[in-house]
């Protein structure tokens, strides 16, 4: 049975407060008092104390067509997603050579190689290495990671799930639209790595599954243009995982003669505090049995693929997890796709 080991995560240089981004939006939306007022709304009402960017404010604001993103996401992601991994081959004195599986989740920009291609180099891990690339699963992209990396690894063997977001680099200045004044309000940048081991002790992974919901992929994505990526996210977002969510997870929990009174600690992507309150109501469980969620979207923002990597690096780091606890991963992504991993600490 696959075990999560360690946990490793990276910011990048440039930080921001809530304040900073009502300033920088105050010039963004000069001309616009309309989206300018829901702007600040956005930005108050999303609890989020500071986020973290790639790039300076500026350089966002003036964010040309996909070449120029392409070209600063392998610039600034590229190291950045390097001393992720080497922080936690370090960490777990894990040699680089022993990695048998890369799992590569990011959303941020389509490049091709995948930028894992070109960090193997940086981290020096061995040229066999199986590496598989993620892109299309958007925020739900972490979870998806360890799904994978529990059916692939096999006795003895060592994966890595690691997920680099420049959400920043997805910002549209000329788009007005509700999504993307949301998004603007509440994406961050950052990078997060695991170790999945074979065996060992640790929060073994019991079993995970996928629910894509009918007809909902209005809901979430991007539509592509000339000038680059548009976020589309819809208002309807929070309450069709309210209604979805938890007929899904009972479920799945069923399947292994459980429900959700049986979790001890839930883990949700920090979509943001609609889309938490959805969750914690949906389930009828305890802030502190999810705190780790609000507490990253606080820190951080909403990072994507990266920001339930964070929850689970949060998560380990508090110390709270028992012999025998049940701990439930729920992941959300453009399909609209509900992703969830079982697991127990061993």
């Amino acid at each position: 049975m696959a075990v999560i080991r360690a946990t490793s995560t990276e910011l990048p240089q440039y930080s921001y407060s809530r304040d900073d981004i009502i300033t920088i939006g105050a010039r963004w939306l000069r001309d616009s008092p309309h989206e300018l007022a829901l702007f600040q709304r956005f930005v108050s009402s999303s609890q989020i104390d500071e986020r973290h960017f790639a790039v300076p404010l500026e350089t966002i604001l003036n964010l040309g067509g996909p070449r120029e993103r392409a070209s600063h996401f392998q610039t600034e992601g590229r190291p950045l997603l390097a001393r992720t991994l080497s922080g936690l081959l370090n960490k777990t004195q894990t040699e680089a050579q022993f990695i048998d599986h890369l799992i590569f989740t990011s959303c941020s920009a389509p490049t091709i190689p995948a930028l894992d291609a070109l960090v193997i180099d940086d981290v020096e891990l061995r040229r066999s290495v199986a590496r598989i690339p993620l892109y299309q699963h958007g925020c739900a992209g972490g979870v998806i990671g360890l799904a994978i990396a529990q059916r692939v690894i096999s006795p003895g063997e060592q994966a890595v799930v690691a997920s680099l977001e420049l959400c920043s680099l997805v910002y549209q200045a000329k788009d007005l639209t509700g999504g993307n004044l949301v998004g603007s309000a509440i994406f961050g940048d950052g990078a997060a790595a695991v170790l999945v081991t074979s065996d060992g002790d640790g929060l073994a992974i019991c079993d995970a599954r996928s629910h894509l919901v009918p007809h909902s992929a209005h809901l979430m994505g991007y539509n592509s243009e000339d000038d680059g990526p548009h976020l589309r996210l819809d208002r309807a977002l929070p309450q069709a995982l309210a209604r979805h969510a938890p007929p899904f997870i009972k479920s799945f929990l069923g399947d292994h003669g459980l429900s959700p009174g049986d979790i001890t600690w839930w883990l949700f992507h920090p979509g943001g505090v609609k889309v938490l309150s959805a969750l914690e109501e949906a389930f009828s469980i305890k802030r502190p049995q999810s705190r780790w969620s609000w507490e990253v979207l606080e820190r951080y923002g909403n990072m994507s693929s990266s920001s339930i990597l964070f929850v689970l690096d949060a998560f380990l780091k508090s110390r709270v997890v028992r012999s025998g606890d049940r701990v439930c991963i729920v992941g959300v992504g453009p399909g609209l796709t509900i992703e969830s991993i079982l697991l127990q600490e061993r």
